[in-house]
């Protein structure tokens, strides 16, 4: 008969004892070495006893899955997609469209949000950048409702290089809320002071000066949505790996044509009698959409915006208020604040460069109409092919890349809605399953007769 090893170990420690010469050993050392080796043997029983456990080997879901910090089980991109739907439907998420388009290999998903960006060459007060603060913002608010009940991390966002972006980009927006959360400590300690000043003198210069915050707390509201909603909830304190999505010669390749379209229609303004320097064409979607990455004609468009005086600027406090002994202490606060926003708006810019000249243009010796448009149409095909197309794929390898870092599940991607639907085609042909979540503003715009020769 066989004894697991734990019952006879008493009795071998004892003898061995004896042997050894330990007969001196109390016999009460003999018992609790009697009563040790009994719960030893219990134990080896037991687990004598118990059945190996087996590996369990998992097939693949159906659908890419993530965890939820919410629920106990996973939940599968459909069950997003469901959610997601009836969100909009309920008016709770302002949702225009949920498509979700399955993979054949099935490996990973991505969560695509069709953007509206700032204008090139442009500040967040222009006018030309309303549907995009609009936009972002309705972005921001379902991002935020996803996220919270879905621990999504990966996020990939339009305009950096791939890898990780720079927390420089996260501290810019931090001082952009920072800036705001100065004016709204500025107008509440104003509305105290107001209801406790009894000089009606002081109380009206107090409300006039109360009355110049609202403005600048707009400013910085659309300076903060502008910076993307991703940025907004990642500098709020979301939990977010921020990736780039652009590959660094194909941005220099899209800043030669860029160069090259700019100075071509240049020359068909000139050769036309028109003012117009860059005159609205189907290619004006493309030529925005890259010019956000290129310093050279974010400057040309920015010498030639057409703003109202002073919006280029954050603003100052008048120096009859910094005087004033009832203004002065939040004049003060409100410039510092105002201080910061303007710190923060000159750092979202990449570093401005002087606007091409028509001196400089290269194209000045030809002077027929018809040449000129000849070659804007073969630089734009070679534009369609690299803006869109060719980043289109190379978006989507990046993307694959960082699923596959992760070990596969979920990642979002924010990127221009004009690439939207030949992304999700090259994210498709990765194997990955797409989940496009447009926001109302995007659809809005895209529907427009005129959106195919608009920038996103």
């Amino acid at each position: 008969m066989q004894h697991p090893k734990g019952v006879l170990l008493p009795f071998r420690i004892m003898r061995r004892a004896l042997r050894g010469g330990f007969r001196w050993l109390p016999w009460s050392a003999f018992v609790g070495i009697a009563v040790i080796g009994g719960m030893l043997a219990v134990r080896a029983r037991l687990q004598a006893a118990r059945p190996r456990a087996q590996m369990r080997v998992l097939a693949p879901p159906a659908v890419p899955i993530v965890s939820s910090a919410a629920l106990e089980q996973p939940v599968s991109v459909a069950t997003v997609a469901a959610a997601l739907r009836r969100g909009a439907l309920a008016g709770t998420l302002p949702i225009a469209d949920v498509t979700l388009d399955a993979s054949a290999s099935d490996w990973g998903a991505v969560v695509l949000l069709p953007q509206l960006h700032r204008y090139p060459g442009s500040v967040s007060a222009d006018a030309v950048n309303d549907r995009a603060v609009r936009a972002q913002r309705q972005t921001y608010d379902i991002l935020r409702g996803l996220l919270r009940q879905w621990p999504i991390e990966l996020m990939m966002v339009e305009g950096e290089l791939a890898g990780p972006v720079s927390r420089e980009k996260r501290d810019r927006t931090a001082q952009r809320i920072a800036a705001r959360a100065e004016m709204v400590r500025v107008q509440d300690a104003l509305r105290i002071v107001i209801t406790q000043t009894e000089d009606e003198e002081a109380r009206s210069r107090l409300e006039q000066f109360a009355r110049t915050i609202p403005a600048a707390l707009v400013r910085a509201d659309r300076a903060i949505a502008l910076d993307g909603a991703p940025y907004q909830l990642w500098a709020e304190g979301q939990s977010l790996t921020m990736v780039g999505a652009e590959r660094a010669a194909t941005r220099a390749t899209s800043a030669d044509l860029v160069r090259t379209q700019v100075y071509l229609q240049d020359r068909l303004a000139a050769l036309t009698g028109s003012d117009r320097i860059v005159p609205t064409t189907p290619m004006t979607t493309l030529l925005a959409d890259t010019s956000a990455r290129t310093n050279l004609l974010r400057a040309y468009l920015q010498a030639r915006t057409q703003r109202a005086p002073g919006s280029g600027k954050a603003g100052s406090i008048s120096a009859s208020s910094m005087r004033d002994p009832a203004l002065a202490p939040y004049a003060q606060q409100l410039q510092r604040a105002l201080v910061m926003l303007e710190d923060a708006e000159s750092a979202s810019s990449d570093g401005q460069v002087r606007a091409p000249s028509r001196a400089a243009n290269p194209y000045l010796r030809i002077q027929d109409p018809r040449t000129i448009r000849r070659m804007l149409e073969e630089n734009e095909s070679a534009i369609t092919q690299t803006v869109l197309e060719q980043r289109n794929g190379e978006t989507a390898e990046y993307m694959a890349q960082a699923l596959r870092v992760q070990g596969g599940g979920v990642g979002m991607l924010q990127y221009g809605a004009a690439h939207a639907p030949g992304l999700a085609r090259a994210l498709r042909a990765q194997g990955l399953t797409v989940l496009t979540v447009t926001p109302d503003e995007v659809a809005q715009r895209m529907q427009e007769p005129d959106a195919s020769t608009r920038r996103p």
